[in-house]
């Protein structure tokens, strides 16, 4: 090698080895002392993604960053043995400092069930067997869909029978009365009623399930959180590979409930409507015949039979005039002297 090149390349390697060290120590100082602004930093805990209420701080949920000093917020931890074993009291959301006061003391799992449930969620309680239970493999913290099957009823307006995903990706809160897994994980427990972490719009769903058919966990993945769109599966479909169940759109929460086309009650029918009668219409007329007033009614613009018309009023009958001699005993006529007087007075 010529001696030019060898000193070229001595050149070379001590600028690049200054460069290093240079940069190594700029990026010390940036680390330990002041930033660009002035402020030194001290590294913390933070939530590296979203833990959840009763959620254990692992090291894939947390994760060190450096914070200015004058800006810490009070009881921010800095040391992993601070975190290690200890579960959150309330929900973190990603970037936030991990605080003392939203911490479990550690070997504590919570003050009870009520303080788990993160705000705006509801526990609803699912009876199970060994196998609607998955055969008791599921523990608290796993992820399952529901199902919901559906038998014919043709009282209740269910033409045939239908199983459908009705729930997918929900949270096991408890298993029977243990909502904390730890040291379970690698055990199985025969539950009889495992509770599901819902909304309160997903809560009425499975209310609604468990009354009308067979409620069935089916266990998934617990990073799978891709929602399935599921038509649902009825007898034809089993055994032709067609279906024409389910009204709604594949993958609609909602949709099994209208594929099941559950029949209202229907209304008793109204009472048949009677047209109303016309008035009567009806009038009396005054008609005088002669000296004699009468009257005559009509209904409706014909003549019914005319009303008795009171008879007029007859003059008064004078009582005959009193007599002087007293009426006789056969009916008032004058004795025999009498007639005689007077023949012979005539004669």
């Amino acid at each position: 090698m010529r001696p030019k090149s060898i000193i070229l390349l001595t050149l070379a390697l001590g600028c690049g080895l200054v460069a290093s060290i240079g940069i190594n120590q700029v990026m010390a100082n940036r680390r330990a002392a002041p930033t660009t602004d002035g402020a030194e930093t001290t590294p913390i805990f933070v939530a590296a993604g979203e833990i959840g209420v009763g959620d254990p701080l692992t090291p894939q949920l947390i994760k060190l960053e450096p914070w200015p000093k004058e800006r810490l917020p009070a009881g921010t931890i800095g040391k992993l043995e601070d975190v290690e074993g200890r579960r959150s009291r309330a929900k973190f959301y990603p970037g936030e400092p991990i605080l003392e006061a939203k911490l479990l003391p550690k070997g504590e799992n919570g003050g009870s069930a009520i303080d788990m449930i993160p705000k705006g969620m509801r526990v609803v309680p699912i009876r199970v067997d060994a196998v609607s239970g998955a055969s008791g493999m599921i523990l608290p913290g796993d992820r399952v869909d529901l199902l919901v099957h559906v038998p014919e009823n043709q009282a209740r307006g269910v033409p045939r029978a239908v199983t459908r995903t009705f729930l997918q990706n929900i949270k096991i809160f408890a298993v029977d009365d243990l909502y904390d897994r730890s040291g379970n994980d690698n055990n199985t427990m025969a539950a009889k009623t495992i509770s599901v972490l819902v909304t309160p719009e997903q809560s009425e769903l499975v209310a609604l399930a468990t009354q009308v058919g067979t409620v069935q966990l089916v266990m998934r993945n617990a990073v799978d959180d891709v929602a399935e769109s599921t038509g649902g599966a009825d007898l034809q479909k089993l055994l032709t590979g067609r279906s024409d169940a389910g009204d709604g759109p594949p993958g609609d929460p909602h949709s099994f409930i209208t594929s099941l086309k559950l029949k209202a009650p229907e209304p008793p029918a109204p009472p048949p409507s009677v047209a109303p009668e016309p008035p009567d219409d009806v009038f009396v007329m005054t008609i005088i015949d002669g000296s004699v007033p009468r009257e005559v009614e009509f209904r409706r613009g014909k003549l019914i039979t005319p009303s008795t018309a009171a008879p007029p009023p007859s003059a008064a009958v004078e009582p005959p005039a009193a007599s002087d001699s007293p009426p006789s005993e056969a009916g008032g006529q004058p004795p025999a002297e009498t007639e005689k007087q007077e023949d012979g007075d005539v004669g």
